[in-house]
């Protein structure tokens, strides 16, 4: 006759570690972040060892990581794998996150840069395309800004650089109820061509029914006037030269 036994254990169950990557899930290219792991629940005790694992297929052991990301237009999530492990009981998990990497606006400014040649105490308008928001700042001035799409100003030998930043706003979430704002940043060059300093030489008091001459200096090219308000030409040469009329 066969004879049985019995016996029983208590058997203890080992959690596995429950973990979560602290860091962002937008970036803006060319920006780099830190990530930091632990345990899920901030009350619990962190696992011994943690192991980052990234999309190049290399490794880092330790608690954080830093990632500089750029924006590849092919591909624009990021895979980042967290491992953690308790050695005291064995037991260990793995979590991933994808991050976004959202590129940087694209600035275009018009006039282009061989057509920014401007006369001193000229007034030009310079546009900026590209982002959703713009602002200008002149680089001799800080505090000149203009919270739009382009900057008016005049021409000065003492100011040919300009500075611009465009924002591009990312939205995300399910409603789109979150924004990442990605920023560039571009210098904008003119050339201020120096107004001449031009002078008149010559009798400057006549008879009536004399003639007289006038001289111009000071400059490459002349153009005279009768007028003050410079709309009746009278001649382009250097010397300018009538009978003295008093009607005129």
């Amino acid at each position: 006759k066969g004879c049985t036994g019995m016996d029983s254990v208590k058997l203890n169950k080992l959690e596995s570690p429950d973990l979560e990557i602290e860091g962002p899930t937008q970036v803006c290219d060319g920006t780099d972040y830190e990530f930091i792991a632990h345990a899920k629940d901030l009350d619990a005790i962190d696992p011994d060892r943690y192991v980052w694992y990234f999309e190049n297929g290399s490794s880092l052991q330790q608690k954080t990581s830093t990632i500089l990301f750029k924006h590849d237009p092919n591909d624009n999530q990021y895979k980042l794998s967290l491992f953690g492990e308790n050695k005291g009981t064995g037991c260990n998990s793995r979590i991933d996150t994808i991050i976004t990497i959202n590129p940087n606006p694209q600035l275009t400014v018009s006039p282009a840069q061989s057509q920014r040649v401007y006369c001193e105490n000229e007034e030009f308008t310079l546009n900026v395309t590209g982002a959703d928001s713009c602002i200008w700042v002149g680089t001799n001035n800080p505090a000149f800004r203009d919270n739009q799409r382009s900057l008016t100003d005049t021409a000065n030998t003492a100011k040919t650089m300009y500075e611009v930043t465009g924002y591009q706003f990312h939205k995300y979430g399910e409603n789109e109820e979150y924004r990442t704002v990605c920023e560039n940043k571009i210098e904008v060059p003119i050339k201020v061509n120096v107004a001449p300093k031009a002078y008149i030489t010559g009798s400057l008091v006549v008879c009536e029914g004399e003639t007289f001459k006038l001289d111009g200096s000071g400059a490459a090219s002349y153009r005279w006037y009768s007028d003050p308000d410079c709309t009746k030409i009278l001649g382009e040469e250097a010397s300018y030269s009538r009978t003295a009329k008093t009607d005129e």
